[in-house]
């Protein structure tokens, strides 16, 4: 078979599915998250698909309202295009546990994705 299924690499750690290492670099490619309840806390979680430019695959960003609303922030920004899709960012993080705080920076210059990052991106079903 050749679906992404069968030929995923089930890693741990940050090269995984899931985005887990910060600092991070990161292209978000979806503008309709799934947003789902995190049992463990109870708290609402937001799910993205990304590209991680420092790892050169697409993962998944599922993290809670602070860097979903730093995403719509930049999303709807005239300053810079008004489409998440077109930069790059920069998620950065301080403190451990729950007293994890979140920075969502854009940068100055975003990086061109290819046709096969895309594709890739596009086989990872939320």
């Amino acid at each position: 078979m050749s679906d992404p299924l069968s030929n995923y690499n089930f890693g741990s750690g940050s090269s995984g599915l899931y985005v887990s290492e910060f600092p991070v670099k990161l292209r978000v490619l979806t503008t309709d998250p799934v947003v789902h309840m995190e049992e463990k806390y109870g708290s609402t979680k937001f799910a993205f698909i990304v590209w991680n430019h420092d790892l050169g695959k697409a993962q998944i960003l599922d993290r809670g309202s602070s860097i979903a609303k730093a995403i719509q922030e930049l999303h709807n920004d005239e300053d810079y295009g008004a489409d998440i899709q077109k930069i790059d960012i920069k998620i950065t993080s301080t403190g451990e546990g729950k007293e994890t705080r979140y920075a969502v920076t854009p940068l100055p210059k975003s990086i061109e994705l290819t046709k096969d990052q895309i594709k890739e991106a596009a086989d990872i079903d939320l």
